[in-house]
């Protein structure tokens, strides 16, 4: 697999996200609030949970950003199609 995620919940109030991208070494990070994504979920994705069945309440550009590490500019890149309006609600940085 070439894509490795990992969850951590330091504060109970948000989850990291770190997101690495093992051919290039490209590692992101987020820092999600637990309103929009919460332990349970978690727990339903690493399980097996389709990510739009895990994470209903993340827009489309935020579960890609999960699902592959891309930032929305990267992803109206790749897939040409990504809604200009659409953002995402919490910022990812490099590591």
């Amino acid at each position: 697999m070439f894509i490795e995620r990992t969850f951590t919940n330091p504060t109970y109030t948000t989850t990291t996200v770190t997101v690495t991208n093992a051919l290039t070494g490209q590692v992101r990070e987020a820092v999600v609030p637990s309103t929009v994504m919460t332990g349970p979920q978690i727990h339903r994705f690493l399980n097996g949970a389709m990510v739009q069945d895990a994470f209903p309440l993340l827009n489309t550009v935020e579960r890609e950003f999960i699902l592959s590490g891309m930032t929305v500019a990267e992803q109206s890149e790749v897939f040409g199609n990504v809604n200009k309006a659409m953002t995402m609600r919490f910022t990812v940085v490099d590591k």
